[in-house]
Parts: C-alpha cells; sequence; structure tokens
C-alpha cells in the first residue's frame, strides 16, 4: 500500500463513522460524550458521599466504573432534558459561532451583531489547545482579560441561581441548565448543545458540549471557575489562577504551558514555557512570546500583535462598540449601527476595498435581507431558538429546514422542491435517512454508536473502544479493517484485511515522530517545541529540514541534496517571494492593502496580472505575458455566467436554482453558437445531454447512484457494480470485460474482451508481487520502500535504483546473467533531468531556461528551442526582443513551426495546415460540434475519418489511401485506458500497463490465448523506447525527437503505436491521440484548445511545461512523469463517470488553477474550489500552498462516533491539509460525512491557512 494512501485513510478515520448530519445530531454529542467520560462512567463518586455547594449529601455523585456499557447507555437514553437555547449578553437566542450564519463576514444573520472569533496561538501536545478570542457587540459592557466585548478560550465560567446552572462559554453565550443533583445527575439541554454532570472531585461539575473538549469547573458559593480541560483517554489541561483569580496558565502535565501575563487584570502576553527540573524544583522558562496585546485608558482592546510584530488594531465608540478594525496588511472594516451598547444592530458593513453590505432587518418574520453592491439580495430567516429556517440566494433559489423539538432537523427541502427526511427514535438517534429519490438509509446503534448502516442489501459493521474510536470495521463484503490507539488516543495501528499493519509512532506532546507502511518502509519526524514540523526522513533516506519564521510560516527547506528554496512574506500571511533551489525569483504584488494578488512576476521577467472587478471579488480578468486578457463574469450568486478567452471565443453558462449546470454556450470569433443543454433528475444526476447537433447521450443510474448505462445513440456503454459498487462488468458495443477483487478492494482478476484472464498477486499491504496471464506468470515485480526495485519480463531482469528523493537514477536490464542495457539519469536542483547517459544510445544532455523549459538538447539529435512569454515553442529565427514575437501565435494560435503554416477557426481548432514550395501540400482538419476530430484529409488526397463513444473515447478509425483501399481499426477501453485495437476486424492485439497507470507493461499480439507476449521497457517518464520477446531479444527499439516524435528505429521487427503516456502514434497524419485532444509532436502542442480550459493552463495548446520530466495522459492537465512505477496498490477497475471534460457536475467557475490557487489563498473561510480529478486537486494545493504540510495521524470521534473530539494539533496552527478521499458506498458520501452534509458531497482536501481559514478543495468528477 502507497504512503499516500495509508495517510489518507489515517485522515479520514477521523470522519469515518460520522455518519449522522450534523445539524440533526449536534445536540446528541453531548449525550454521547457523558456516555463514555472517565472511561465509560458519568463519575465515581455519584454512589459516594461528598460536599456539594458545603453541604454533605449522600451520593451526590456519579457511579462507580462497574457494570454493563449497556446499562449505563441505556440509563442515559432516558436522559433529563431541559431544552432551552443559549442567549447573547442582550438576552437573544443565539448559537455558536460556527452554527450562526454570517454571509461570508463576521455579522451574525440571526442578532445583527459582530460576531469575530480569531485564533491566536496553539499549545500542542496530545490534547491540544487553541488561544481563540471573540468579540461581540452584545457583549460590549463585559471586561473579561481582553478588554470590553471580548472574550476567550478560558472565559467559560459557571454561576447558580434559583437551582439552575448557567454556564457562559467562551464566546459569551450563555446557556442554561438546572443544577444537577442526587436525583437528577446529569442533565442535557440539546438545544443549547451542553450538558451538565458531576464531577469525580467534590464540587465538581464537568460541562459537555460537542463545541468543546470536557470542561471541568471547581465551584466556589454560587460560581465555578475552570480548571481543568479532558478527553476520553484522560488526556489533560490543567488551569492554574494568579491571586486576582485570572487565569495564569494552561498546563500540560508533560511539560509545556501557556502563560498569561497581565497589567490592570487585561492580560498583555501570552508566552509559550516548558519547565524543568532543578534542584528537585520545577522551574518554568519561556520559549517564545507569542501574542501581546495592546489596551487604551478606556480598557478597549485596540492592538494585537504576534511574534513577528504583525497584527490587527481595533477602533470603538463610548459604547465600547467596534467600528474599526484593521488587519495586519491594511485591510479596513468599518460598520453602521442602528441603536445603542449591546443592543446595536448592523445596518452596513463596508472595507476599504470596495467591499460593501447592507442589512434590512424584518424583526416580524425574525429575518434579514443582505444588498449587495451590486444590487442583488440574499434573505435569511431563523427559527426562535436561532436555527435557520430558510435562505434565498440572489438568483431566487430559496430552501428550507425543519426541526424537532430537540433540534435536530426532520426535513430539508432545496430550490427545487426536492424533499430529505430524516427519522429519529425516543434517544434523538438517527435511523432513517429517506433521500428525495425514496432510496432509504437506515441506522442502527450499540452502545451509543453507529453500529450499522444498511443500504438496500449492503450493510456495514462498525465497533468502537469505550473513549468512543473506531475499532474495527467490517464492509458489506466481509473484510474487516482492525484500528488501535495508544494510551492519549492516537492511532497507533492499523491491521488491514489481509494481515498486513501500517504503524505510527507518537510522542509524549502527540506529535507523529514516526510510521511503518506495510511494505516495511519507513518515514521519520522532529518538530521543534512549538510543533512545527523541523526534519522529515524519507523512506528512502532522504532528509528535508524546515524553517519558520515567528509567526510560524515556512521561510526555508533544505533538501536532501543539498539545495534549498526559501520564501518571503507580507503582513497578510501571503507569499510574496519564493526563491528556488538555482536562486530564480517568483515575485507576488498585492493591490494596495489587499490580500489579493494583482501580479505574479516569473523568474524571467514576464509577468501575469488580476483583476477583481465583482462584489465577491472573484479573479474577473487575467492578463497573460502577451498582454492578452481571459475575462470572467458572474452571477450574484458567484456562479460563472460567462467567459471570454485570450483568443476571444466566449462561453455563457445557465444554471438550476441547486446550482447545477443546465446550458453551455459556446460562442466563435464568428458568432457561431454551440448550444449543450444538460437533463437533471432530483438528485440533480445528468439524465440527458443535448448536444449542439441536436444528437442525444443518456444516462441511466442504479438504486445507489451508480452509473450503469450511457447511451449516444450508436455505442451503447454499460455496467454492473458488486455490493461494494465496484464494477464488476463492463459491456461497450460487442466487447465485455469482468472484474474481481481481493480482501483490500483491489483488482485481482480480469477478463480481458478476447478472454485473456489477467491475475494480479499481491503481497501483504496490496503491493503488487506479480501479474499472470491465464495463470502462467507475465511479469514479476519487488517493490521496496514503495518504489520498484526490480522487474522480471520472460527472462530478461530490469533492475532500478533511485536518488534519496526517490528520483529514478538508474536502470538495467540483465540477460542470461550479462547486462543487456543500462540508462542513468541526472537531476539539476530543481529535479529537472540534465543527462542521460544511455548503454546503446550514448550520452544526451538538456538544458533549460529559469522557467524550467527545455531550451536545448546535445547528443545523438542536438535541437533548440526558443519559448514565447506564454510557452509557445516559436520558430529560432524570431527574436524574443521583435515585434513579430507578439504576431506569431496570438491567443496561442500559432501560425508558423518550421515549414508548417497553421490556420484556426473561430473556435480556435487547426483546420488547415500548409507546408512545402509555396506551402501546397495542404492537411485539412475537420470536427464534430463537441469539437472532436473526425476527418483528416491528407495532401495525397487520402482520408481518415473517426468515431468516439458517450466518454468522447475514440474507438474507431478508418482510413482510406489514395487508391481508395480502405483500412477500419476498432478501439477497446477500460476507463481512460486504451487496452486493445482490431484492424480490419483480424489484426488484435492488446495492451497492458502498470496498474492504475498509463505506462505500457506488455503487448499482446493476437487474439485469446494464441497471442504472442512481448514487453515493454519504459524511459524516465513512462514513453516505451524498447520491446523484447519472452526470451529477451529486442524487436523494436527507437530514439525520440525532445517532443515524442521518433526519429529512428534501431529494430523494428514489430511495431508499436503507443508512445508519451496515453498517447497513440497515427501513421496516417503523424499526429498522437490523446485521449481527449490530438497532439502534434512536431510543434510540441495540442490542435485544439483545452476541454477543461483554464483548469488546465493559460496556455489552451501547450502540451506540458517540459517533455523531460511532464506527462498529460488525458489531453487536459500535465503531471510529473519522474519517478518509478506507480505503486500498484490503488489498482481498480475504474468506475464510469460522466465525462470530466465537460461534467455538469464540475465547477465551470474554475477559470484557471492560478485563479483558483489565489482564491485559496485569499478567499474567506469555507471557500470552496471545485476541481475534476485528484491530480488537479494536488496540481492546485501545491500551486495555492506548496509549503504547507500534511496532517498525518487522526483524532478521535466522540463516544457515539459522530464528532470530531479534536483536531490535529498540527491542523490547528495553520499551514496544514488533510485528505478526505474515500466514498462510503452506505451513504454516497465520502466516509466519516453525513449524507446531507454538502461538506461531504465530495472527496475534497481540508485546507487551514496560517491566518486561520479553512478552505476545501472539492473532487467533484471523483465521486
Amino acid at each position: 500500500m502507497s504512503k499516500a494512501k495509508a495517510l489518507d485513510i489515517i485522515g479520514k478515520l477521523k470522519k469515518l463513522v460520522k455518519i449522522l448530519q450534523e445539524d440533526a445530531t449536534k445536540s446528541l454529542e453531548t449525550l454521547k460524550k457523558l456516555a463514555t467520560h472517565g472511561k465509560g462512567d458519568f463519575s465515581q463518586h455519584k454512589n459516594t458521599t461528598q460536599s456539594v455547594n458545603s453541604t454533605t449529601t449522600e451520593g451526590a455523585g456519579a457511579q462507580k466504573r462497574k457494570g454493563k456499557i449497556r446499562a449505563r447507555i441505556k440509563q442515559i437514553f432516558k436522559r433529563d432534558k431541559s431544552n432551552e437555547s443559549g442567549s447573547n449578553p442582550n438576552n437573544h437566542s443565539s448559537q455558536s459561532d460556527s452554527n450562526t450564519c454570517k454571509n461570508g463576514c463576521p455579522v451574525s444573520m440571526v442578532t445583527g451583531e459582530e460576531l469575530l472569533t480569531l485564533e491566536d496561538c496553539s499549545l500542542p501536545g496530545a490534547l491540544g489547545f487553541t488561544f481563540k478570542r471573540t468579540y461581540r457587540t452584545s457583549a460590549c459592557e463585559l471586561l473579561d482579560g481582553l478588554g470590553y466585548g471580548w472574550s476567550h478560550s478560558l472565559s467559560h465560567l459557571l454561576t447558580f441561581e434559583d437551582g439552575k446552572v448557567y454556564w457562559r462559554n467562551s464566546e459569551n453565550v450563555t446557556v442554561p441548565l438546572p443544577e444537577p443533583s442526587t436525583e437528577r445527575p446529569a442533565i442535557y439541554n440539546l438545544l443549547g448543545d451542553a450538558a451538565v454532570f458531576l464531577g469525580d472531585t467534590p464540587n465538581e461539575l464537568i460541562v459537555s458540549s460537542s463545541e468543546y473538549d470536557f470542561l471541568h469547573f471547581e465551584r466556589d458559593g454560587n460560581i465555578a471557575r475552570l480548571t481543568k480541560i479532558s478527553d476520553n483517554y484522560g488526556n489533560c489541561l490543567l488551569i492554574s489562577y494568579n491571586k486576582s483569580k485570572q487565569p495564569q496558565a494552561v498546563i500540560n502535565p508533560v511539560g509545556i504551558a501557556f502563560w498569561f501575563n497581565y497589567q490592570d487584570n487585561l492580560i498583555t502576553s501570552i508566552e509559550l514555557r516548558t519547565f524543568s527540573d532543578e534542584d528537585g524544583r520545577k522551574v518554568w522558562h519561556t520559549e517564545r512570546t507569542l501574542q501581546q496585546y495592546i489596551y487604551n485608558e478606556s480598557y478597549h482592546l485596540i492592538g494585537e500583535r504576534n511574534e513577528a510584530n504583525e497584527g490587527e488594531d481595533y477602533n470603538y465608540d463610548n459604547d465600547n462598540v467596534i467600528t474599526l478594525r484593521r488587519m495586519a496588511g491594511g485591510v479596513e472594516f468599518f460598520w453602521d449601527w442602528e441603536g445603542t451598547g449591546k443592543s446595536v444592530r448592523c445596518v452596513r458593513h463596508w472595507s476599504n476595498l470596495g467591499d460593501d453590505a447592507q442589512y434590512v432587518w424584518n424583526d416580524a418574520e425574525n429575518s434579514v435581507e443582505v444588498v449587495n453592491p451590486d444590487g442583488s439580495k440574499l434573505v435569511y430567516q431563523h427559527d426562535e431558538n436561532a436555527q435557520l429556517l430558510s435562505s434565498v440566494d440572489p438568483d431566487g433559489a430559496e430552501s428550507f429546514k425543519e426541526y424537532d423539538e430537540d433540534g435536530n432537523v426532520v426535513k430539508e427541502i432545496d430550490a427545487l422542491g426536492n424533499e430529505t427526511t430524516h427519522v429519529y427514535d425516543e434517544a434523538g438517534f438517527r435511523v432513517q435517512t429517506i433521500t428525495p429519490d425514496g432510496n432509504i438509509l437506515e441506522f442502527e446503534y450499540l452502545q451509543g454508536k453507529i453500529f450499522k448502516v444498511h443500504r438496500g442489501d449492503a450493510s456495514w459493521r462498525y465497533f468502537h473502544n469505550f473513549e468512543g474510536d473506531l475499532t474495527e470495521k467490517k464492509d458489506p463484503a466481509g473484510n474487516t479493517t482492525y484500528y488501535e490507539y495508544n494510551e492519549q488516543g492516537n492511532l497507533s495501528t492499523i491491521k488491514y484485511p489481509d494481515g498486513s499493519e501500517h504503524k505510527l509512532s507518537w510522542n509524549r506532546l502527540g506529535m507523529l515522530i514516526g510510521e511503518v507502511l506495510p511494505d516495511g518502509s519507513s518515514t521519520r519526524y522532529r518538530h521543534d517545541i512549538s510543533g512545527r514540523v523541523i526534519y522529515e526522513q524519507s523512506s528512502v533516506g532522504g532528509v528535508t529540514e524546515y524553517q519558520w519564521d515567528k509567526a510560524d510560516r515556512l521561510i526555508y527547506l533544505k533538501r536532501a541534496n543539498g539545495t534549498s528554496k526559501h520564501f518571503a512574506y507580507n503582513a497578510y500571511g501571503k507569499v510574496t517571494e519564493v526563491l528556488d533551489e538555482h536562486g530564480n525569483k517568483t515575485s507576488y504584488e498585492y493591490g494596495e492593502n489587499s490580500h489579493l494578488v494583482s501580479r505574479v512576476i516569473n523568474p524571467d521577467g514576464t509577468s501575469l496580472s488580476y483583476r477583481y472587478d465583482n462584489p465577491k471579488n472573484f479573479v474577473s480578468h487575467i492578463t497573460n505575458e502577451r498582454d492578452e486578457t481571459y475575462q470572467i463574469d458572474y452571477f450574484p450568486n458567484g456562479l460563472v455566467s460567462k467567459e471570454t478567452t485570450f483568443d476571444g471565443r466566449s462561453l455563457a453558462y445557465t444554471y438550476d436554482l441547486n446550482g447545477k449546470l443546465l446550458s453551455k454556450v459556446e460562442t466563435g470569433t464568428n458568432g457561431t453558437e454551440l448550444e449543450t443543454v444538460f437533463e437533471r433528475d432530483s438528485l440533480g444526476r445528468l439524465l440527458v445531454k443535448t448536444l449542439p447537433d441536436g444528437s442525444k447521450i443518456e444516462y441511466q443510474y442504479d438504486n445507489n447512484g451508480n452509473l450503469i448505462s450511457v447511451d449516444d445513440g450508436e455505442t451503447p456503454l454499460a455496467w454492473r457494480y458488486d455490493i461494494m459498487d465496484r464494477v464488476v462488468e463492463s459491456h461497450a458495443g460487442w466487447s465485455s470485460q469482468y472484474y474481481e477483487y481481493d480482501e483490500l478492494g483491489l483488482l485481482s482478476k480480469w477478463q480481458l474482451p478476447d478472454a485473456n484472464v489477467l491475475e494480479y498477486q499481491r503481497a501483504k499491504g496490496g503491493v503488487l508481487r506479480a501479474i499472470n496471464l491465464n495463470d502462467e506468470v507475465l511479469t514479476q515485480h519487488i517493490f521496496q520502500n514503495g518504489l520498484e526495485m526490480m522487474r522480471n519480463q520472460g527472462e530478461l531482469k530490469s533492475h532500478f535504483n533511485y536518488d534519496d528523493q526517490g528520483r529514478l537514477v538508474n536502470q538495467s536490464q540483465m540477460l542470461e546473467g550479462r547486462e543487456k542495457q543500462r540508462r542513468q539519469y541526472q537531476y539539476d536542483g530543481l529535479g529537472n533531468l540534465v543527462q542521460i547517459s544511455d548503454k546503446q544510445r550514448g550520452d544526451t544532455f538538456y538544458d533549460y531556461d529559469p522557467l524550467s523549459r527545455l531550451t536545448a538538447v546535445r547528443g545523438n539529435l542536438d535541437e533548440q528551442f526558443t519559448h514565447d512569454a506564454t510557452g509557445n515553442l516559436i520558430p529560432n529565427h524570431i527574436s524574443l526582443q521583435s515585434s513579430e514575437l507578439f504576431d506569431h501565435a496570438p491567443g496561442n494560435q500559432l501560425k508558423l513551426h518550421g515549414d508548417s503554416h497553421y490556420e484556426y477557426d473561430e473556435f480556435g481548432r487547426l483546420v488547415k495546415e500548409s507546408r512545402g514550395k509555396n506551402q501546397s501540400l495542404v492537411t485539412g482538419y475537420e470536427y464534430d460540434c463537441q469539437h472532436r476530430l473526425i476527418k483528416v484529409t491528407m495532401p495525397d488526397s487520402s482520408q481518415a475519418h473517426y468515431r468516439y463513444d458517450g466518454f468522447g473515447r475514440r474507438i474507431e478509425k478508418r482510413v482510406m489511401d489514395k487508391t481508395g483501399l480502405e483500412t477500419t481499426t476498432e478501439f477497446l477501453w477500460q476507463g481512460d485506458n486504451l487496452i486493445a485495437e482490431m484492424t480490419n476486424s483480424e489484426q488484435y492485439q492488446s495492451y497492458v500497463y502498470e496498474p492504475g497507470t498509463f505506462r505500457p507493461l506488455a503487448l499482446l499480439k493476437g487474439e485469446g490465448k494464441e497471442a504472442e507476449v512481448y514487453h515493454y521497457h519504459l524511459d524516465q517518464i513512462g514513453t516505451p523506447l524498447d520491446i523484447t520477446t519472452t526470451q529477451g531479444e529486442t524487436v523494436w527499439s527507437v530514439q525520440y525527437r525532445a517532443y515524442g516524435n521518433v526519429f529512428k528505429k534501431t529494430v523494428a521487427e514489430i511495431d508499436s503505436p503507443l508512445r508519451f503516456q496515453g498517447q497513440y502514434f497515427d501513421t496516417e497524419t503523424g499526429l498522437h491521440y490523446n485521449r481527449h485532444r490530438y497532439y502534434n509532436p512536431n510543434a510540441g502542442r495540442f490542435i485544439t484548445v483545452d476541454p477543461i480550459g483554464l483548469a488546465g493552463g493559460l496556455n489552451n495548446y501547450q502540451y506540458v511545461p517540459n517533455p523531460t520530466g511532464w506527462v498529460d495522459p488525458l489531453g487536459l492537465h500535465n503531471e510529473t512523469g519522474l519517478g518509478p512505477c506507480k505503486d500498484p496498490s490503488e489498482e481498480q477497475a475504474p468506475e464510469p463517470k460522466v465525462d470530466e471534460v465537460e461534467n455538469p457536475e464540475s465547477d465551470v467557475s474554475s477559470p484557471k488553477i492560478s485563479k483558483n490557487a489565489e482564491a485559496l489563498r485569499t478567499g474567506g473561510n469555507n471557500t470552496v474550489i471545485n476541481v475534476r480529478t485528484k491530480s488537479e486537486a494536488d496540481k492546485l494545493l501545491k500551486e495555492a500552498f506548496p509549503d504547507y504540510q500534511k496532517v498525518n495521524g487522526v483524532g478521535h470521534n466522540d463516544p457515539a462516533g459522530i464528532r470530531k473530539k479534536r483536531k490535529m494539533d498540527r491542523f490547528k496552527q495553520g499551514g496544514a491539509y488533510h485528505k478526505d478521499y474515500a466514498i462510503d458506498p452506505s451513504t454516497g458520501t465520502v466516509k466519516g460525512h453525513a449524507p446531507n452534509n454538502d461538506h461531504g458531497k465530495y472527496p475534497h482536501i481540508n485546507i487551514k491557512r496560517r491566518d486561520g481559514v479553512k478552505v476545501l478543495i472539492n473532487i467533484v468528477g471523483k465521486k
């Protein structure tokens, strides 16, 4: 199993059993926590004598830890409820900050008050602690250590009055509860998301809530102060107080603490301290002063500064109501208020960047209308408990929610009237969810935790430990995975169904320090006292070192080869300069006072610029290095309405009220319109796609939402699934394929269309060991540390060696004990290939420009390349400074290359290529309404015709030569991999790939068991160099030009059309079919624009940045091609999906990776960017946050497995991400996410920026 997959599993575990919808079950979380607090009981003092409010009472405590959990849970289910919503200091019903609608800004849409919560610093530990502060205008009369109106993470307080206990939390929301007693030992306020019960010591009370860990209070008269924070594993933080009864320290018993300094009873600074034992005394030492706070004489917090002396400033009026917030980078926010003091309500909120919102309040309907600068409006309505009842978007889309008396959502109605219903039992557990299409999900519980999930005939079973963490998971196929935890509650072992194990090690502060993957490879980590990773040693021994600035931003990394990379930032924490391993500088400029990038200056001096001319500050204009502009227009709700491309084309979109794409109209530069229309079912799934020529493609799904057929009227496609929603049959026209899987869910047997059978044998952990063809060995593989070290292909043995960064540096072939071939690779500090030493082909050297674009090849064939500012390969005779430079490729449509002159139609498609004397040799290209090449007419009048299936895969080509002789070739597919072809219904050959890749492994010439076996041998990016027989004899060997043209065949006893990954060479045209487009290796570019637009890059024709380290197997977006065979432990038969090129689930509002990267870097909390594939997501993540760290390890669910008990400390600190990819077949959502929670609708990457903002990348094409 690959490291990436194993770590992804860790990240998923934290949410694995979060099956119930968060809105519907938020109030239950306190109940579940009570069930296992202290490893199972309310408290050990229930039946003992203790002092309560200075009175000795028999049995005033919780029962001792004995008896069965089930009995305790049963007792808990008869819980004593006292529902009453929490209220702010102005006595208005309020939810927590995270559950309060704020319309993208910190103004509550319930009360109209400012509700600003900021995270200042975090204390690492097995139980972490983040110091947050919250300003709310209704608290402007309250002074609690940070100035009027502010509260903080230690502001929790209990007060007692008339038999009630009032919990004022850290956000200044007060939740009432009856005071617990012997008769009422545990009391729940589900609407207030709280429970209170008697603790383990006299006068101790414990408060439980979904927003916090266990809060321990010690009663002193009519108040009780916070003294401890704990979790289910006994990890705790101790709260100490100074003589003024103010929090003095948050102490982790292992020897690390936050220390608070005061002046005039106001916190002035927070220090990170550690202790040492000196002469038997515990002495605390200050390691860092993390935060400082500045006040005026009116006790107003007017400034805060981090260790780098960056921070925010604030102004207030005479009633302590905030009037100005100035962020570190200069942006200023202002408010207009109606009313006075704690009763004020915002009527306008704006900034010096042009943001502006006005609020019109309707007290009679408990609603508010938000008016944006463009006149668009939104409406929110809440009930008397501050729960959202309805919302109306600017496009008029109105959605509704209904609740029961406990605050659980019982019905949701979307903007199209589709209803989702939730049914609960008497205990408040959700037992059914009925989706709009009538399907039912059923849930069972054991000991207060999710036990079984049923969907039709499929059932999933889960077991948990006392602490509430998942310990066992059994899927419908009967495969069981086990999970173990250490004493701190950190995941320590995953035991997979095949018996393999993944082990993790943690230090006392809960930081991951090592892991051993199922294949035996290991990785080690070191952290500084603040929890920042400073050292990482990979499984192949490479060490990367990290340095951080005083604001916890990565400023330096040193790689294993001694090269280093440097980063600089502005006060917003945005990167302003990146100095790469060669000293090349990329600079980022920002608008005045803004966090939005306005200009990117490349290392070669060229630049890109961005504008944001809309109320939401989305990118509206991108100006490329050639000074051409791409424009993006938006609907008021933020969906893209129109794109105008660099070459003048336009794309217009319409959507339904749920935001699903209904139509796309593409207009050419001559005004021709091509409209595609999408019809959907109640779940938003595509049913019919009507193409511009009037033809239709129809889609059907089974009850589980799996795509079962696609019919384009010519070539029907169909699939069947097993109980785990895995493809077991696929049918395309006359051909069929069949699949079986092992206990890890990996492909174990595959019957090809010609009835040949491939079997995959794997070692523990899913590591590929051998592939058999019809019960005989085809290939054998040895992997170490996730890298392939040796491969047997017939009698030929291949050996692979790697450097300490995991890059291929040597490959050799041995035949009968002698070396047949050897290739060695060298790389520069940026990872670019600079030399290949080939025993048969000699030495080849490569040169690059500052943007890592290939400029020269020196060796058997010398080549020179010149790139214009936007990456087009241009004739060498054109000077980079000449006026010709901007005329040769307007809109990146190359006019001339070598002897070839190109002409394009109004949709940017190459329609004519002229070459030869007086350009007399003309090739013509014709396309269908989906821009797919359907006909080519060659200079000699020969023709080629092409046909495609409903997914756009080429299924046939007919070539008629100049004499009229016609040759027909059919193509068969598995997912996006071409697996077979048949010419004139006779000549049949199949292609076998390294599992899960586009790297060819074997060629089977002939049909069925009579097929002859040949073996591919590849270069560093997966391009075929040689083909050998099973005896090791070379039957095909070639040399390539840099951009993929074969310039020399040294052996050609057979032929192979496979070229760069995903490419098929067409002899009739010289083009390479590249799945979604055709590639011209002569010009190093595609002949049509990228079907996914800017998501594939700014230059819609460019193949890759350089052809020595990058590939584009789909003809959509480039990805790295360097490295070994991909770890094959993730291979499955690919699930059919709506074509990602025009996937209506895809986000057409993703016009460019760079635009999306900027949105992630600068957008507000919960910004979501949609992409189509995992590779796009990874690319976007790397572009937006190149230095962010992946969070390894998992937190814990509460005892019912409903919510996260805590986040990983590393993620809390920001500058981190974790991935949630796997879909739970029982819910149709990402594992651990509620079926009706949008957060789990698609696989995604969760990112927490260093400014505390959380953003998300959704992978909408992979559900």
